[in-house]
Parts: structure tokens; C-alpha cells; sequence
């Protein structure tokens, strides 16, 4: 995520939400850092924009420890957390949540 574009994005548009990825992200399957994830929450937040939170495949990220989710640096309710279990029990299954913060 190119922070600097965000922030260009949501001053010159009237931007009220924002999907993200940033775990695992299809088809790229990246992972931003911990750092990137904060930074990206504390400038939806100054700027009020709502952060939908795609993170459907973080059980699929390979390492030693899941990947944070960006809701676990929301002090504000900025982020909309939305997940699902289809992905790693089985593709017939539609379970899902979302974790809607302040909205």
C-alpha cells in the first residue's frame, strides 16, 4: 500500500471508505508489515475514512505466527473486520463475520 497515494487520495477526493487486504492479499499474496498496517488505520482515522477490512486468508499466511489483522491497531472503530472460515475448512461452507467498530 502506497501510503503517500492514500493520503493524496483521500485530501483531494471526498473518500468515505477504503477496502483493504493486507493480509495475504489475492492474487499478489503479500503481507504489509505491522508498521504499514498502523500507519494506514491512524491516517484512515485522522482523515475519517472507513477502513472494510478484507481478511479472509490470513489463516493461510506462511510463517512461524499469524499476520495481525490492521483491526488490532484500531483505537477508533475505523476498521470494519470481515472474515470467513470458507477459505480454510472447505470451499461448500459460507460462514463468515465482521467485526464492525464504530459503524
Amino acid at each position: 500500500m502506497d501510503l503517500a497515494a492514500f493520503e493524496r487520495a483521500v485530501k483531494r477526493h471526498k473518500i468515505k471508505a477504503c477496502v483493504i487486504m493486507p493480509n495475504c492479499h489475492s492474487p499478489l499474496g503479500y503481507v504489509l508489515s505491522d508498521e504499514v498496517k498502523n500507519a494506514t488505520v491512524e491516517m484512515a482515522a485522522r482523515h475519517g475514512v472507513a477502513l472494510i477490512e478484507n481478511d479472509v486468508y490470513r489463516d493461510l499466511a506462511y510463517g512461524e505466527r499469524r499476520p495481525k489483522p490492521a483491526k488490532a491497531f484500531d483505537k477508533t472503530g475505523t476498521v470494519v473486520l470481515c472474515s470467513s472460515f470458507s477459505k480454510v475448512l472447505g470451499p461448500g461452507f459460507r460462514v463468515g463475520w465482521l467485526s464492525g467498530g464504530k459503524y
